[in-house]
């Protein structure tokens, strides 16, 4: 709104969504010089705009495929792009509600000039269960857009992943951590992203006693070498 909306004038643009997913993008607004404001305040024949101007969202790159699959227990993604003008990287983002992501690798533009490219990456610490994939597509201005949601029912823990049990518990969760990771920390996190509690303990078994908390759901965030490599869910229900 310009001068704080003190002029009473609103100015709307939209961006073309080819992706099929904007959630959570934080500038869907682009500033347009030559849109005009609305007739009569927005007032004319009842309708709460009278006249719209479109802005152009030139977006990082053009995904044109984008496939997820299941091999011994790890997430083989694969996706297909052209026009990577000014891009700068993919962030993998995986999530078992389809609500919370997390980023759980990146890569970045590859050199060559063709005009099609294909990148693949290998989720080897994926839970069991149904899990839910997509890309953020960022450029080098900070810019970035979201590929669409894959969703993948995966049959069994990946080698390197984390095994937590029960995620449906009275107060009692215990955590299998793989090979390397017996000195990792385990941060208790509530559903408002606040830290509740770290364990440290060692090893690569864990009870985590947490009757002392409130019925509801937690992220169990696992911190490996200062990195985070996991987020499992847990839901507490007495």
């Amino acid at each position: 709104l310009p001068n704080g909306g003190d002029s009473k004038q609103a100015y709307l643009y939209f961006q073309s969504n080819t992706l099929g997913d904007i959630t959570n993008y934080p500038q869907p607004f682009y500033p347009n010089p030559d849109a005009l404001p609305p007739i009569n305040g927005g007032s004319l024949t009842g309708s709460s705009l009278s006249q719209i101007e479109i802005a152009n969202v030139v977006l990082p790159v053009k995904l044109t495929s984008f496939e997820a699959s299941e091999k011994n227990c790890m997430i083989n993604l694969t996706w297909q792009v052209t026009a990577e003008t000014d891009f700068d990287n993919y962030t993998i983002e995986r999530s078992d509600d389809a609500t919370r992501f997390y980023e759980v690798g990146r890569l970045s533009k590859t050199l060559e000039n063709t005009g099609t490219k294909t990148y693949h990456f290998t989720d080897d610490r994926t839970a069991k269960g149904v899990q839910y994939y997509r890309l953020r597509l960022s450029d080098k201005d900070g810019k970035f857009s979201f590929s669409p949601v894959k969703t993948i029912n995966v049959s069994c823990v990946g080698k390197k992943g984390v095994l937590v049990y029960p995620t449906l518990s009275n107060g009692i969760v215990n955590v299998k951590l793989p090979a390397g990771f017996e000195n990792a920390h385990i941060k208790i996190i509530n559903a408002a992203g606040a830290l509740i509690a770290i364990n440290q303990a060692k090893g690569f078994y864990r009870t985590l006693n947490l009757k002392n908390l409130s019925n509801g759901s937690y992220l169990l965030q696992v911190v490996n070498n200062q990195k985070v490599t996991d987020n499992v869910k847990v839901i507490l229900q007495r």
